[in-house]
Formats: C-alpha cells, sequence, structure tokens
C-alpha cells in the first residue's frame, strides 16, 4: 500500500529488489575489486574537467567532480556485475558524456581572472548587511535548535519537524543556510583587512554551530568560502598550505566520533561509506530495471522544481498533493527498496536518474540544456558583475547552483530558492538603507 499511495504502480509487489545492506552483502563485498575498476573508469572519464576547469585545490568543483566521480562508479559497477540492463546503462552513459561535453566546451572561454580588481572600501552599509545575516544566522539556527534538539546529540540528525523544506522551520533552514555563506565571506574580509576582534565573534558562531549540526563537512563550506572570496573580491586564486588540507579531510572523521561512534574505526568506516552512498540511487534504480516500475502521474517539472515553488504555493492558494508532488524521486526508489519513506537523507536524486523516470530518451534534450544553464552558473553570469562583497556572495551562489546540478536536479532547484531569499534580504534591507540614510 505505501507504493500505492504515492502512485508508484506494482512495485509494491518488491521482489527482487536492492536496498543499501543487500548491495553491500550480495554485490559490493564478493566484487570489491571490480568496484576499484569502476571508481578508476568513472574518474578517468572527469580527467579532462580536473586539468582544465578546476583552478586549485581548494576549488569547490574539484569536489564536486570527485563526488560525481564516486557516484557514476556504482553504474559502472553494476555493470561490470550484470546487474543493469543495457538499456539504463546507454542512457546513463549517452547522459553522461552530453552533460559533460557541453559544459566542459561552453565553459572554454570563462576563466578571464584579472590582474587587477577592483577593491571595494569598507562601507557602512556592507558592515550593516553583515550583522544582519549574523543575527539571522544565530536566531534560525537556535529556532532550529528549540525545536528539533541538537541535531550532533539526536539519534538522527536528520530527522526535522518540517514541511517539505517548505513550512516555517524547512524556510527558516533554507535561509539560514542562505545567510551564513555571506557571514563567512565577510568575515574572511574583515580578516584579511586584520579586523581581528570582529573576525572572532562570527567565526566563533559558525564553527559552534556548524559542529552542533552535525556538518561533517563544515570545515569545507569555510575553504569554500576563502575561495570564493579571493577569486570573486581579490581576483586572485590563493594558494593553501598541504597540512591544511590534511586537516581539513580529516575533520569529518572527529565529528564522527563524537557525534557518538564508538571509535576511530568505525568513523573511518562510516565516512567510506558515506562516500560509497553517494550513488545509492543508482543500486535502488538499475538492478531489476525497478525504475522502469516507477508509474507517476504528476508532472516532472513541477516536481523536481518543488523546492523553488512549494513555499509560494501557500501565498498564491495552490492545492497540490503534497505525497505526490512533493518528494524526490531519490526518495521514492528508496521508498521501495526498504518498505518505508525516508524522513530525511534520502538518496540523490541526478539527472541520469530523475531525467529518464519521467521522459526517458527524449530527457536529453534537458540534460543539453541543464548542462548550458550549470556551465553558464559557474562562469558566464559572474563576468557581468562588479567587485563587491555582496556580489562575492551572489556568485558564489551562482557556482553553487550550477555545481549542484551534477549532483542533484531538486538541490539544484533548493539552490535557486536560497539565491532568491539572499536577494530579497539584500534588496529589502539597501532600499531600507538608502531611504532612512536621506
Amino acid at each position: 500500500d505505501f507504493c500505492l499511495s504515492r502512485g508508484l504502480g506494482d512495485v509494491y509487489k518488491r521482489q527482487l529488489l536492492m536496498d543499501a545492506y543487500s548491495f553491500l552483502e550480495q554485490l559490493f563485498f564478493p566484487n570489491i575489486k571490480l568496484y576499484f575498476v569502476a571508481l578508476f573508469i568513472s574518474q578517468l572519464f572527469l580527467l579532462p574537467l580536473y586539468l582544465r576547469r578546476v583552478r586549485s585545490v581548494i576549488d569547490p568543483l574539484l569536489l564536486s567532480l570527485f563526488f560525481v566521480g564516486l557516484a557514476n562508479a556504482i553504474p559502472v559497477f553494476l555493470l561490470l556485475t550484470k546487474n543493469v540492463s543495457t538499456e539504463l546503462f546507454s542512457f546513463f552513459a549517452c547522459s553522461q558524456i552530453l552533460f559533460w561535453t557541453i559544459f566542459y566546451i561552453s565553459s572554454a572561454k570563462s576563466f578571464p581572472i584579472k590582474k587587477k580588481g577592483r577593491k571595494v572600501a569598507y562601507r557602512r552599509f556592507d558592515d550593516l548587511f553583515f550583522k544582519v545575516c549574523l543575527a539571522l544566522y544565530v536566531l534560525t539556527t537556535l529556532y532550529s535548535y528549540a525545536i528539533n534538539g541538537i541535531p550532533l546529540f539526536n539519534e538522527n540528525r536528520f530527522a526535522q519537524n518540517i514541511d517539505n523544506s517548505s513550512g516555517i522551520l524547512g524556510l527558516l533552514s533554507r535561509l539560514s543556510s542562505s545567510v551564513s555563506l555571506m557571514v563567512l565571506i565577510y568575515t574572511i574580509y574583515l580578516f584579511k583587512n586584520k579586523r581581528y576582534k570582529k573576525s572572532l565573534l562570527p567565526i566563533g558562531v559558525i564553527l559552534i554551530f556548524s559542529f552542533f549540526s552535525g556538518a561533517k563537512g563544515f570545515i569545507l563550506n569555510i575553504v569554500s568560502a576563502i575561495f570564493f572570496y579571493f577569486l570573486y573580491y581579490e581576483n586572485y586564486v590563493p594558494k593553501i598550505k598541504k597540512i591544511y588540507i590534511v586537516v581539513g579531510t580529516l575533520t569529518p572523521l572527529l565529528t564522527i566520533i563524537i557525534g557518538g561512534l564508538s571509535d576511530l574505526g568505525s568513523a573511518f568506516y562510516y565516512f567510506i561509506y558515506r562516500l560509497l552512498a553517494g550513488g545509492d540511487i543508482y543500486w535502488n534504480a538499475y538492478p531489476n530495471d525497478i525504475i522502469n516500475s516507477l508509474d507517476y502521474n504528476r508532472s516532472g517539472l513541477l516536481n523536481m522544481s518543488y523546492m523553488l515553488w512549494g513555499p509560494f504555493r501557500h501565498l498564491f492558494g495552490l492545492e497540490v498533493n503534497e505525497a505526490q508532488m512533493m518528494t524526490t524521486v531519490g526518495a521514492d526508489l528508496f521508498e521501495i527498496t526498504t518498505g518505508f519513506y525516508p524522513s530525511g537523507g534520502a538518496p540523490n536524486s541526478p539527472f541520469t536518474v530523475t531525467f529518464w523516470a519521467y521522459y526517458g530518451w527524449y530527457s536529453l534534450i534537458g540534460v543539453a540544456i541543464l548542462a548550458l544553464g550549470s556551465s553558464s552558473l559557474c562562469y558566464h553570469v559572474q563576468n557581468s558583475m562588479p567587485n563587491t562583497l555582496p556580489n562575492t556572495c551572489f556568485k558564489a551562489f551562482l557556482f553553487r547552483c550550477g555545481t549542484s546540478a551534477f549532483i542533484d536536479i531538486y538541490l539544484f532547484f533548493n539552490n535557486l530558492f536560497g539565491l532568491f531569499l539572499f536577494y530579497c534580504i539584500y534588496k529589502s534591507l539597501k532600499f531600507l538603507f538608502v531611504n532612512l540614510s536621506k
């Protein structure tokens, strides 16, 4: 009944399904050598992008490509172990080749870094905007803790009392993510200009909240902010010492240990599993053609973009079937293979799976459009924006939106909504500041 209630057709019969345990026990461990072959092939495919499009070891594109390679290793592994049909793998391969070829070509002339960027002087508005963002970040995070508890000490840090990311708590969570980037970038600006006392409080707040939120990659957020600040504001790519890279790599292990796992070994294996689980949607979808059993009674485009339009449905009085429309393909496939709907932490929904579920081979047109849009967001749009601190944050948001399209189509639209929130806060505050200053 759980499948029928979500419009998933006859897959409720639940035979020959593959959840995480079945994948690991029946396929992965008995064929682990083949997995490393698959991982090598998937990473080798991305080598031109590593060499020609990644500008620094702290470029967020590097990590995004790395996780894409990890996820893409799963379909290749399933092919090597004969657990994916020829048609499904053919579409996966064609969509990946098409996307990355267009992305690579369209971004070929998008690396003009000026030798001397125009540095904007310290301004009262920038300082006010920073304080507002910091206050919003603190208030929204504390309110979330009051309702859901502190994630690091919860049994499930993903379990949240939210309405599909579009209720009040979900909205506050997305607002918190939107303003935290500005707080980080402005803190780096303060530190770079030797305003050390002003920089200590915000960076302390960011570190404490990130740690207690169980965000194992919080150090990567700081590193990304450093990259964005120097690239988009100072107009050069910073060099990072190797010791900082090692510390950043080990930080997730420390967070996992303190979060409740018993020892370093357990934390290490959990960490490795999380890397492997980036492609979990593929072992849910491809074996036994489970994805072809999905029988959706909804608009694919509306579903994929629900994190963008969902928060506005109450304003316009839109009535939607939330159980069918406000969910993800990854969550649906997880429900089919496990028997229960994930309360949080559902598998990613990459375009290779989501587009096929809705449009089949016709979706290659959408793949081409997505590649062009992703490239534009990552590189082209930024060239027309002047170098101000708020614009540095806007450029970073655009880059994040572009790279999120690699991994999860729903995350792509979620980040677009985060950009919209940030834009509204900025414009509203700018309007008040200009008019009250007259």
